[in-house]
């Protein structure tokens, strides 16, 4: 189980930004919660992950302060960083994989990487591929980064796919994701979802099954990316 939240900097892009980072949800820049408090409140209560999603480039490296912070009083404790990739078209050349964040700004997912390789803690990865055309140069990247020797965190790969039940154009068909990590960068853990089109009852037994049959054969750690709406709505049946 991880707990995902939100991080963005206090008063961000106004005259009262702090610098400060704090959980908090676009547009809203202002919280009853730092993320320090955050961090002191949840890993001492518990044993979960934690997935930081972050909404401002700004918050990443205060956040991976006290993150190591945290990491040296709790040695055991773990998290996760979500980074939501994209691709930049250059004048010349291949697109290049970015990493955005809701305020403009946007990182090479290399340059991004070999910052948090830099990092202590003991936090992974999670690369979620927004569009079918970025999941090749992402796998690409990570495969020269390790390599080269640095990538040394765990790595997850998220993509919303689209196969038999929920077969939905415009995302990546679920048997090419598979193959794709197979062949450009296969030591990741795969976390496939469904398209947010066909969850509108929630997450019908056709759509686990036909997910569940599309993974049966992996040797890859999976973990499945849940929406809460539709969840909710299944619960509540």
């Amino acid at each position: 189980m991880v707990l995902e939240s939100d991080v963005t900097i206090e008063g961000l892009r106004t005259v009262s930004e702090t610098g400060v980072p704090v959980t908090a949800h676009p547009p809203a820049v202002y919280s009853d919660n730092t993320r320090e408090q955050w961090l002191e409140a949840v890993l001492a209560s518990s044993e979960k992950g934690n997935k930081l999603d972050f909404k401002s480039i700004k918050a990443v490296d205060p956040t991976l302060g006290l993150l190591r912070t945290a990491t040296v009083r709790l040695p055991d404790c773990e998290g996760v960083i979500l980074l939501d990739v994209g691709l930049q078209e250059p004048a010349a050349g291949d697109p290049v994989p970015i990493v955005y964040a809701p305020d403009g700004h946007a990182l090479m997912l290399e340059s991004c990487l070999q910052q948090l390789a830099m990092r202590p803690g003991h936090w992974g990865l999670h690369v979620h591929t927004a569009e079918p055309t970025t999941l090749q140069p992402s796998l690409a990247t990570l495969a020269t980064l390790c390599a080269l020797g640095h990538l040394s965190r765990p790595v997850g790969l998220g993509a919303t796919v689209s196969h038999g039940s929920f077969m939905v154009p415009g995302y990546v068909t679920g048997r090419e994701l598979l193959a794709t990590v197979a062949e450009v960068f296969p030591h990741v853990a795969e976390a496939p979802g469904w398209p947010e089109e066909v969850l509108g009852s929630g997450y019908r037994e056709q759509l686990l099954t036909d997910m569940l049959e599309l993974c049966q054969d992996l040797w890859q750690p999976v973990s499945f990316q849940l929406q809460v709406g539709p969840l909710v709505r299944v619960l509540l049946e």
